[in-house]
């Protein structure tokens, strides 16, 4: 009652156990050991954390935080609180439990050590399969989108390193199969539709190409690249010396021949081209015009020194000095300035004219030093020749031409009946102009046909109808 039998006043911690008001005394005030610092017993689930216990929750109840010990529950404690799925003793992942005691499985979204992933799905398809394995091309099982799947990542076999199915077309070079793949299936673009290449010489004509000849030899036709060979496509071929892919002929190439001196054609480096070796035409062989001064005599140059300088005996015009000078000197009786014949004063100085005896240029065909006709060489100085329309003394006709049969023979002789010449309008001549020998003297073809009367009558019958009527009767004679 607060006061003992000894009257010594009673209190928790006595070391006497009031049995009214205390559980217990072990004579101090400690809490702890047994007995608590207000005389209660102190068990687990007192409410009060004795130092044997972790906790006290003031319940002897496991799952709350605080077990039915006193413990305090944790993950990795071996025992399966309240909001644990698992709980295996330890804080590992990656052995079935994880480190915050949750279920591990394929599809939980963490990848354990037993999974090459985990995507939080359990499907195929998706770069991670329903058993956590990594899907690739090369594992040998078709996955989307993969259209082949030959368990390795090597080309030429069928399926391409991204497990795309090879064809030709597909625009990878399949090596052990293909030459080329263009990743269309058209042919003319450089790959076949076969995959092999198009080349020129391969005896296709591709695109771009104007023949194919199967080889790759120039001159046959058809060039190295493929081109149509011809005189003026700019290739020198087989037979052709040059060729400047043009028409044009002075530029050194012509027709496929190179131009040379003596061609005929000038060349942009040739002051002339004649196409002769003629040194004395104009144009020398070397293709240079020739001129006064050049030291060779052309035609109308009379000398020819080197030089252009007068005095030196050739004058600065190639006329030798003297006659030609353009003076009158002694024995002179004519001097034009020139040395040329033909125009009226001669080369020496000398009045030309028809019947001088000096044939002038282009203006005489002869000069026999008269003024005569009949004499071979007329009065105008032309060659007196048959069929130059004027009849000479020894001529019975001359009608401009060497024609027989026009009544002027090819000898400038009369053509008529009994010449012994069959001309135009005879049907025969025997040389002479007598009838009934085959020929009449009319020069007509007798015949005998009319019974048996003789050649006299038959002569005139031919006399009673008349010349005239010729034609008719041998008409009615055939």
């Amino acid at each position: 009652d607060g006061c003992s039998p000894a009257c010594v006043i009673e209190f928790c911690g006595d070391g006497l156990l009031q049995r009214s008001r205390e559980r217990c005394d072990d004579g101090n005030n400690v809490t702890g050991d047994g007995c608590s610092s207000n005389c209660a017993i102190e068990f687990c689930g007192d409410g009060f954390v004795s130092p044997s216990e972790e906790c006290d929750d003031k319940n002897g109840k496991n799952g709350d935080g605080c077990s039915s010990q006193c413990t305090l529950e944790f993950c990795g404690d071996s025992i399966r609180n309240h909001g644990e799925e698992c709980d295996d003793g330890n804080s590992f992942d990656n052995d079935g439990c994880s480190a915050s005691c949750t279920m591990e499985f394929c599809g939980d979204s963490i990848v354990q050590a037993t999974e090459e992933c985990d995507d939080g799905g359990n499907e195929n398809e998706d770069g991670c399969s329903a058993h956590c394995i990594i899907e690739y091309c090369g594992d040998a099982v078709v996955q989307r989108p993969e259209q082949c799947d030959d368990g390795n990542t090597v080309a030429n076999d069928g399926c391409s390193p991204a497990c795309y199915t090879e064809f030709c077309g597909d625009g990878s070079l399949q090596i052990s199969r293909e030459e080329c793949d263009d990743g269309n299936r058209n042919s003319g673009d450089g790959c076949s539709e076969t995959c092999t290449e198009e080349y020129c010489g391969d005896g296709v004509v591709q695109k771009g190409e104007a023949c194919d000849d199967s080889n790759i030899s120039s001159g046959d036709g058809c060039s190295v690249s493929c081109e149509l060979e011809y005189c003026g496509d700019g290739l020198v071929q087989a037979g052709e010396e040059c060729d400047d892919r043009n028409e044009i002929s002075d530029d050194g190439c012509f027709d496929c021949r190179l131009g040379f001196c003596g061609d005929g054609i000038q060349q942009p480096d040739e002051a002339c081209d004649d196409g002769n070796a003629d040194e004395s035409d104009g144009c020398t062989t070397s293709c240079s015009k020739m001129a006064c001064g050049d030291g060779i005599v052309q035609c109308g140059e009379s000398c020819d020194d080197g030089n252009t300088v007068g005095g030196d005996g050739c004058s600065a015009y190639c006329w030798e000095e003297g006659c030609g000078n353009g003076l009158l000197d002694d024995l002179e009786f004519c001097d034009d300035s020139n040395v040329f014949d033909g125009d009226g004063c001669s080369s020496n100085c000398l009045i030309e004219f028809c019947g001088d005896g000096i044939i002038e240029g282009c203006n005489e065909h002869c000069d026999d030093g008269n003024f005569a006709n009949n004499d071979g060489c007329s009065s105008y100085c032309f060659e007196e020749v048959c069929g130059d329309g004027f009849k000479q003394s020894w001529e019975g006709c001359d009608d401009g031409n060497l024609f027989s049969g026009d009544g002027c023979s090819t000898c400038c002789l009369v053509e008529n009946c009994g010449d012994g010449v069959v001309s135009t309008g005879e049907m025969c001549d025997d040389g002479n102009a007598v009838s009934g020998d085959g020929c009449s003297s009319h020069c007509h073809t007798e015949y005998s046909s009319f019974g048996s009367s003789s050649d006299a009558a038959f002569d005139d019958v031919f006399r009673s109808i008349g010349d005239d009527a010729l034609v008719i009767v041998e008409d009615c004679l055939y």
